[in-house]
């Protein structure tokens, strides 16, 4: 019975012994096909599919901004699947309004699903780069936002089309002159100071145009080139000693054939309010004295970056020019507000979450080389094509765009949109490769494939 009892013992030991071997076994074999996530997040698993791309985004969204792992089976094999991950993408800048995508990687295709994975470190990624734009456009639009640029942007909406709103506001400002300065203006010739002017089927619709008001200076500039029949109908003085002028409807206004070809005219806005450099004649200095003449020039830049508070909704080229406007990653030997800082040595670049994090706290230092990698990862977050490049001691980066047109340009960043034009360099370089502007060009784009080798756009292509 005793040796019975032994046996058993035994035997209960080895079978005991087996099954955990087992079980250790099939352990490791399911860690090595699904790896274990070592930060100790729990991962979390979105299905996708045509019909809940949106909730879909949001909740992805809400994830990586906690910075926790991702599953995605997303419906279709692998050619199927890739094609929801794009309108996916184009989901997620809108959900985050900040334009960024997040990053992933296949995992397997089983059946009709296909299985990606978005690791803790690309969520992380993904969350500075919306926390690093969001900062970087309220900066940028801070410099611009006011009571007059807010009214402005009302304009924008109001009137998309650039033309249209040129138009329109030439016809208010025409409008309002007549009525606050009737005796300089044809209505003089009919009425006096006795006598009671009622403009007949006035209508204000634009801001520009209000604001403008009191700046005499930039009436005089606008009416100087016409005579006040493209907007009166007719006068009539009735036997109470009353003029009564009717306007013409805005509708007849913009069909007048001089009307369209000066007020449609870029340089003659330019030249009432602003200069730039597509620009020849050079805006008066008293036109430029009213505080609000920026925000009056309607083919400026800054009337869209006004009119638009989230950064997802500008062209890509728009959000390059916004990118440069804000001074970022200009050559700043002291640190700004919110940029980076030059510096010769001790750069503090690293790849993905943790440079996206000096970049939003404002810990990014380096040259030239460190400026372009952070310009590269910051263009890659927003889905935008960039190219490194590197020559005669230099580092630089191009982005290939559209603005709102469907226009490609072909821009070389160099601490800003175009060519730097104060690189340390010897006067043989110089006189070889960026003496002029159109060598500069060449230069800094003959190393990116497709790219042309001249400039192919100007500031009014920052639409």
């Amino acid at each position: 019975m005793r040796l019975e009892s032994n046996f058993r013992k035994r035997t209960f030991i080895k079978i005991t012994a087996f099954l955990i071997s087992l079980c250790l076994t099939v352990t490791l074999l399911t860690a090595y096909t699904h790896p274990i996530v070592c930060d100790g997040a729990q991962v979390q698993t979105v299905s996708v599919n045509a019909q809940n791309i949106d909730a879909a985004a949001l909740q992805i969204d809400t994830l990586l901004m906690q910075e926790k792992s991702v599953t995605l089976k997303v419906k279709g094999k692998q050619t199927a699947s890739a094609k929801l991950i794009a309108k996916l993408q184009r989901k997620i800048k809108k959900t985050n309004g900040q334009g960024v995508i997040f990053h992933y990687s296949f995992v397997k295709t089983k059946g009709k699903r296909t299985t990606y994975s978005i690791s803790s470190a690309q969520a992380s990624l993904y969350k500075y780069s919306v926390k690093f734009i969001k900062k970087l456009y309220t900066t940028e639009r801070a410099k611009y936002t006011n009571d007059a640029t807010a009214l402005i942007a009302q304009d924008y909406y109001a009137y998309p089309k650039e033309t249209t709103r040129m138009l329109r506001t030439a016809y208010d400002m025409i409008s309002i002159w007549l009525d606050y300065n009737y005796n300089d203006s044809l209505i003089g010739q009919y009425a006096d100071e006795d006598m009671t002017v009622i403009i007949e089927n006035q209508s204000i619709k634009t801001n520009a145009a209000t604001l403008a008001r009191s700046n005499r200076k930039t009436y005089k500039s606008l009416l100087k080139k016409i005579d006040l029949s493209v907007i009166i109908k007719k006068i009539t003085v009735s036997d109470d000693n009353t003029v009564f002028v009717t306007l013409k409807s805005f509708r007849e206004f913009k069909k007048i054939k001089k009307v369209k070809s000066l007020f449609t005219n870029k340089s003659f806005w330019y030249e009432t309010y602003y200069s730039t450099i597509d620009n020849k004649k050079s805006a008066k200095k008293s036109n430029l004295s009213d505080p609000n003449a920026h925000t009056l020039m309607l083919t400026n830049q800054t009337s869209i970056l006004v009119a638009q508070s989230d950064f997802y909704r500008l062209s890509n080229a728009m959000k390059i020019w916004a990118i440069a406007d804000s001074g970022y990653f200009a050559c700043n030997t002291t640190r700004p507000a919110y940029g980076m800082l030059y510096r010769l040595h001790k750069g503090t670049y690293d790849m993905g979450a943790k440079g996206m994090k000096y970049l939003y706290r404002n810990k990014a230092t380096g040259k030239c080389i460190h400026y372009a990698s952070y310009e590269e990862l910051t263009f890659k977050q927003l889905g935008i094509y960039v190219d490194k490049c590197a020559y005669f001691n230099h580092a630089w980066t191009v982005v290939r765009v559209k603005n709102s047109d469907g226009k490609v340009l072909w821009i070389p960043f160099d601490y800003g949109i175009g060519p730097s034009t104060k690189l340390a360099v010897s006067s043989s370089v110089k006189n070889k490769y960026l003496k002029t502007e159109a060598m500069r060009y060449r230069t800094y784009l003959c190393m990116t494939k497709g790219a042309p080798t001249y400039k192919n756009f100007k500031t009014s292509d920052f639409k």
